[in-house]
């Protein structure tokens, strides 16, 4: 069990703040291709073509059954494996620590707490800041920010800086800057699959959280009372380059809990 960053997407942290999030989908660039059907003349044979899975070599848990590692393998028809190995990002039982887009909603420079906006809303609560040079550097680059939005100096004192929840002039940062004090999510990673992006189901499409489209008899412009929601349709608008291309991809089975710091 370890934990790891991880950038959510906009329609993932709303998915999982709604409780709708069950599924993570993320292209693997590695995956070799698979090799031809061989059954050991000693073998019985067991499946009907070579398949893809982990190797199992750690230990045994609630959270990771069957000891499934990072490391995955082409398998033969009687349950040889294949070389070479490639790897995935995580492993059942990993937890990660989710990142997203983020700007200083507010700071208190005493208490070494700022309080912060997240794009669906701010988060009103206030967050220590145990790194005291990471606490000057966002109050610098935030009192910066809100000079360039015209806000007046003299308002701006260095100790403390406040405005409606929600309204600050700061800059956006990206998911990737975000340190951990200032997640709010963390999965833990239940399963691990890896197949083509295109083999999604509708029931896993829906569990990655996106919009669906609604569908109707003669296309997505028919009559709405005979329609249907389709997210597997949804998912492919939203990874539509990626749809096309078809990659492996790992989908990583999880569950939600909101905190980003997590327990030892």
């Amino acid at each position: 069990m370890t934990d790891h960053p991880l950038d959510l997407r906009p329609h993932e942290v709303r998915a999982a703040l709604d409780g709708r999030l069950s599924l993570i989908v993320r292209p693997l660039e590695n995956v070799p291709p698979a090799p031809e059907p061989d059954c050991h003349p000693k073998h019985v044979q067991k499946h009907e073509a070579p398949y893809l899975d982990a190797y199992c070599s750690q230990h045994r848990t609630d959270t990771n059954p069957r000891g499934m590692s990072r490391f995955w393998n082409w398998w033969q028809v009687d349950d040889r494996m294949c070389w070479p190995q490639f790897e995935v990002q995580f492993a059942p039982g990993d937890r990660l620590w989710c990142r997203e887009t983020w700007r200083i909603g507010a700071w208190h420079y005493n208490n070494a707490t700022v309080a912060l906006d997240y794009v669906d809303g701010p988060r009103k609560e206030w967050l220590d800041v145990d790194d005291i040079d990471q606490l000057h550097r966002l109050i610098d680059e935030s009192r910066e920010d809100a000079r360039k939005a015209n806000v007046r100096l003299s308002d701006l004192t260095y100790y403390e800086y406040t405005w409606p929840p929600g309204h600050s002039p700061t800059r956006w940062r990206p998911s990737i800057t975000m340190p951990r004090w200032a997640s709010r999510l963390t999965l833990t990673v239940s399963d691990v699959d890896v197949k083509r992006v295109q083999e999604i189901s509708p029931k896993e499409a829906r569990s990655t959280g996106v919009d669906p489209v609604h569908m109707a008899p003669g296309g997505p412009y028919g009559n709405p009372s005979d329609g249907w929601l389709d997210y597997r349709e949804g998912f492919k608008r939203q990874h539509q380059d990626a749809w096309d291309r078809n990659p492996w991809c790992a989908f990583y089975s999880v569950t939600v809990q909101e905190g980003g710091e997590v327990s030892a």
